[in-house]
């Protein structure tokens, strides 16, 4: 090939080679090539990347619970509360709580003073996030523990579907040192709850997601000799996220449990003794099934038992610590044939018999106190 046809063939090479270049960035390719203009466009005029990248992020959401058992009465647990130098909340007493309050993100002083003092109890500063949400406990003031401020980050994501998120916190000042507050969380049968034995106080665990339904748990000290707190068995419903709080000192404010809603103000669980019933009236003859003696049991105004003929009884029931209406009522009738009020002590086991009803005996209600002791 000469130099002349070389020169041709380079020649229609750059024709064609910028021909190509010429389509490609013809305006009919080009306008199908997205751009970011055209995309903020679909959805509105006026939004611009800029606009997504500094939209601003949410105050951080606090709670703020009162669980210092300070002064043995209540009335005297009153204290005001202030952040960052502005009263918030007013006369709140032991066991009291708020919901979320908008609060603004970064240092933020929670200062707590005792009703009619000036001078804070405790005053500390705290760092919230913003979009995040979170609780403040005023803890400790028995015991020879410091009053002070417990700050937990909150969790209020959604748990798996079944289950509960539950967060479990030893916030009890019921002994001096940390080595004499040890307790573990068991079930009624004594099983440890998998990671809550030998805790001490003023820890609080990370959320677990337990499955929903009805828990029966207590409270031991850390050998499982004795029961510390023994609440009314608790139901967690599917989506529930609860913290469960042991709090009281024993001696200002009673041992017991504190429950908080994620977000919602909580309040102390019934506590929970043990009462099993007898039914030893021979009140009336029947030589077959007995049904003449049959009786509904009636706890509190709630019917428990239906169809109790004599001789019958229970295992140990859990009812409410404390004063108890016990009405015993004969199948078919309205009036109760027997009732009287009982006094139940937290954590401790007793029997009720129905007795009487022959022999110019009046129907009665006989309760002792059980000593399951070995």
């Amino acid at each position: 090939m000469n130099r002349r046809t070389r020169w041709v063939g380079y020649s229609l090479y750059m024709v064609v080679l910028v021909g190509v270049f010429g389509l490609l960035f013809a305006s009919p390719v080009s306008a199908s090539i997205p751009q970011p203009s055209d995309v903020f466009l679909d959805v509105g005029p006026e939004l611009r990347l800029d606009d997504v990248i500094r939209a601003p992020l949410a105050d951080p959401n606090l709670q703020v619970v009162h669980l210092a058992p300070f002064a043995d009465d209540i009335n005297d647990t009153a204290v005001n509360i202030s952040i960052n130098g502005t009263p918030v909340l007013t006369d709140v007493l032991y066991a009291g709580s708020t919901g979320y309050l908008s609060v603004g993100a970064g240092e933020n002083q929670i200062q707590i003073f005792p009703s009619g003092s000036s001078t804070p109890a405790i005053s500390e500063t705290v760092v919230l996030t913003a979009d995040m949400d979170f609780t403040a406990i005023a803890i400790g003031g028995a015991n020879g523990w410091d009053l002070g401020l417990k700050l937990l980050e909150d969790d209020n994501s959604a748990p798996m579907a079944g289950k509960a998120k539950v967060r479990i916190g030893h916030l009890a000042p019921f002994a001096a040192g940390s080595a004499n507050t040890l307790a573990d969380v068991r079930l009624q049968d004594g099983t440890i709850l998998p990671g809550f034995d030998d805790v001490p106080y003023d820890v609080v665990a990370d959320y677990i997601e337990l499955d929903a339904g009805e828990y029966d748990l207590k409270i031991t000290s850390a050998d499982g000799s004795t029961t510390l707190i023994d609440p009314v068995p608790v139901t967690f419903a599917e989506g529930d996220i609860v913290s469960v709080l042991a709090v009281g000192d024993g001696a200002n404010q009673p041992l017991g449990i504190f429950a908080l809603p994620g977000g919602m103000p909580g309040g102390l669980v019934d506590l929970a003794a043990s009462l099993q019933i007898a039914h030893l009236a021979p009140f009336a003859k029947d030589e077959t099934l007995m049904m003449g003696t049959s009786v509904t049991v009636r706890l509190n105004g709630t019917d428990v038992l239906t169809e109790v003929v004599f001789a019958d009884s229970t295992g140990y029931l859990p009812v409410p610590a404390g004063s108890n209406q016990v009405q015993i009522i004969p199948t078919g009738a309205s009036d109760p044939a027997i009732s009287a009020t009982v006094y139940l002590t937290h954590a401790m086991d007793f029997t009720a018999i129905a007795i009487g009803g022959a022999n110019g005996w009046d129907l009665g209600l006989k309760l002792l106190e059980d000593d399951n002791s070995a």
